[in-house]
């Protein structure tokens, strides 16, 4: 009987200690993985971004910010302190293209290599700096990416006004300042490899990576709602009407409702007053650690 009651009690202890593990791991799962990689221009509005990321995530939601960061100064690297963010010192791996974009640096080249940088993660949330969020990130780092390379939206400018689909032979085409990476497939078919190769001999200077990107994934993606990626400079050259229509929304498409606000193209809205976004750029600058520094605009 004795003997009994010491294997169930060593049954008990191994079951909760199993369970604890689980536990554990199921939790650091739940976790929304981000990542930035910036050089040392685009310091100022990363911080802001992540700002606007833990300022309106939900008290339930446990985020992993990862900024890889290229050759940024002592200066600029203390910008993030006190802001729980993993910062990673980065190299360029594809010098070659520095400089030979006029609008964007090699920087951006180290999506390529997302899955050999996080090899412990299954996915990860790719985000260009010049973001504002307004919402938690839960449900789109949620989205079921099954089979497919990543969750991203479709480019309107780049589709109705560019045809960049067109000039590349694809059906669609999609904008990579936002994307919800599958790590895992991409590590399974090699597609850093993939995409490398593409960029080294097809390069046209139409874009850094975004080319790439669609080339490589090949129209393999879930499509998501533009309010993930509110391309807030380029939606204004469109009707409300076209909008909707271009990407099967009922929703009116308004800046206050993105969960993501894309301030891309120039000028940029944290070094022009003109630029679209500009207000609402300057409000979450404000409310940033940043914000005790009062900044000049052109």
């Amino acid at each position: 009987m004795k003997k009994l009651l010491l294997f169930i009690l060593a049954l008990l202890i191994f079951c909760a200690s199993t369970l604890g593990i689980y536990l554990y791991f199921k939790k650091k799962d739940d976790s929304v993985n981000i990542v930035f990689a910036i050089d040392n221009k685009y310091v100022v509005p990363c911080v802001v971004a992540i700002s606007s990321i833990q300022r309106n995530k939900k008290e339930t939601t446990d985020l992993n910010i990862y900024v890889l960061g290229h050759d940024l100064s002592e200066e600029n690297k203390a910008l993030f302190t006190g802001m729980g963010v993993h910062l990673m010192e980065h190299k360029t791996h594809l010098p070659e293209f520095e400089k030979t974009h006029t609008w964007v640096s090699s920087t951006a080249l180290t999506k390529f290599y997302l899955p050999d940088i996080f090899p412990d993660k299954n996915k990860i949330l790719y985000l260009d700096a010049d973001i504002i969020v307004q919402g938690d990130l839960k449900e789109l780092y949620q989205t079921d990416l099954s089979n497919h390379y990543a969750a991203v939206v479709k480019g309107l400018a780049e589709t109705i006004f560019a045809k960049a689909h067109a000039r590349l032979g694809l059906k669609g085409y999609f904008n990579s300042g936002i994307m919800l990476l599958n790590l895992e497939k991409m590590r399974k078919d090699k597609v850093t490899e993939q995409l490398v190769k593409w960029k080294i001999k097809n390069d046209e200077k139409h874009f850094m990576d975004q080319d790439a990107f669609n080339t490589v994934f090949k129209e393999n993606v879930v499509f998501l709602p533009p309010k993930y990626n509110f391309m807030a400079p380029t939606f204004i050259k469109s009707t409300t009407d076209e909008i909707k229509q271009f990407y099967g929304i009922n929703e009116e498409p308004v800046m206050e409702n993105a969960v993501i606000v894309h301030l891309l193209d120039t000028p940029k809205a944290w070094t022009h007053k003109i630029a679209v976004g500009h207000k609402l750029w300057k409000k979450n600058y404000n409310l940033s650690p940043l914000g005790h520094i009062k900044r000049s605009y052109y």
